[in-house]
């Protein structure tokens, strides 16, 4: 019966609040009348606010062959550049802007970096529509000439290195061209050693030729002298001549004649063999000589080839080295590379009129509700207090 009686009162309170709720509903939805005109007073005189931003980064050298990204700038640098004071103050005198019509009064940038790159978001609050664009590429621009001597800087020491590159390019050619001389000299004596060689093993032949001639002349007059020493030897033994005869002193005399001329055609003949035989060993040296000079010059032609193939490998990539070079110091004049130009969103970020209204509603709603108890309150008190008197 309790727990009836108490579940009567707690109604009854909340049907009490219902009742002054309902007694200064014309406070309430004044109050939040007013507020809610309020509201789109203000929202109608605040100028809107939009929201531009791009996506920026240090420039790269995109070199073959180079393990670590080469950047003039880094991206810490350029962060530091944009909220600098003398920057902005720059933009501003060279867009010829007044402070009045920038937001808060000044460019102030949020400048974030993309996790894991070298990316760099910038965005840019402002009261116009196109004004963030124009702001934003007057800041990149700004950005390059504020790193400008750090790009002449860069340029110098690139050409600095592509002059080191064109002195090691002739010095390379240069010692080509003198081992082609080199070459070209050591062939030259090669040749004429040949040719020397040739020459003298021609003439060992003509002398080899002449001494086999000769052999032969002597072999023929060593037959025909064998011949007539046979006669006289048989001659000598069928006839018996008188030993003071004359004739028979004649006959040995012949007989000896004979026999010396022939013991020296026979050594003629030996000595020309010998001579043969001399002139042939000189022609077999003279022919292993050549060999060898041919050997020495195939060798040196395979050694210069060897080293001119090396050397041109060294120039071909100096010279793509120093075409990469001259490439990116063409490209890469600026510090600072524009991944996602300025972008403007068209409608404005700030103020959302509709929220501001909806929360100046809500909470004039509960404010006017509040100030309806408190007002309740000192209505029945007042009216306790005169009853009581």
């Amino acid at each position: 019966m309790n727990e009836k009686i108490e579940e009567y009162d707690d109604e009854i309170e909340f049907m009490d609040l219902l009742l002054v709720i309902w007694r200064w509903k014309v406070f309430i939805i004044s109050i939040i009348v007013l507020s809610s005109i309020s509201a789109l007073i203000y929202v109608f005189f605040v100028p809107n606010i939009y929201k531009c931003s791009m996506l920026i980064k240090p420039a790269v050298l995109k070199q073959k062959g180079l393990s670590k990204k080469r950047t003039i700038v880094s991206s810490t640098d350029i962060s530091v550049a944009i909220t600098s004071k003398a920057l902005n103050e720059k933009i501003i005198k060279s867009l010829k802007l007044s402070k009045e019509n920038l937001y808060k009064g000044g460019l102030s940038f949020n400048v974030t970096s993309v996790k894991k790159t070298d990316n760099i978001k910038v965005v840019y609050y402002c009261y116009k529509f196109d004004q963030g664009i124009v702001i934003l590429n007057a800041l990149v621009a700004s950005l390059n000439d504020h790193f400008q001597p750090e790009i002449d800087f860069f340029m110098e020491q690139e050409s600095l290195k592509i002059s080191k590159i064109d002195i090691k390019i002739n010095n390379y050619k240069n010692q080509l061209k003198r081992s082609l001389s080199d070459k070209n000299s050591q062939i030259d004596y090669i040749l004429s050693e040949i040719e020397y060689y040739e020459k003298k093993k021609a003439n060992f032949e003509k002398e080899a030729e002449k001494s086999k001639e000769r052999i032969k002349i002597l072999k023929r007059q060593k037959d025909s002298l064998v011949k007539k020493y046979d006669v006289l030897i048989g001659q000598s033994r069928n006839t018996h001549l008188n030993e003071q005869d004359i004739s028979n002193t004649l006959y040995f005399n012949t007989i000896f004649f004979l026999e010396s001329r022939l013991d020296r055609i026979q050594r003629a003949e030996y000595n020309l063999e010998m001579f043969l035989s001399e002139k042939q060993d000189e022609i077999i040296k003279n022919h292993m000589s050549c060999n060898g000079l041919l050997v020495k010059k195939r060798k040196v032609q395979e050694k210069y080839l060897i080293g001119k193939e090396k050397i041109d490998l060294l120039i071909s990539g100096l010279e793509n080295d120093k075409f990469l070079r001259q490439r990116d110091t063409h490209k890469n004049k600026f510090a600072v590379q524009t991944i996602k130009p300025p972008v403007s969103l068209s409608n404005a970020v700030k103020p959302n009129k509709k929220l501001i209204i909806f929360l100046t509603a809500i909470s004039s709603f509960f404010v006017s509700i509040f100030c309806a108890f408190v007002f309740e309150y000192f209505r029945n008190y007042n009216k306790s207090m005169g009853k009581n008197n």
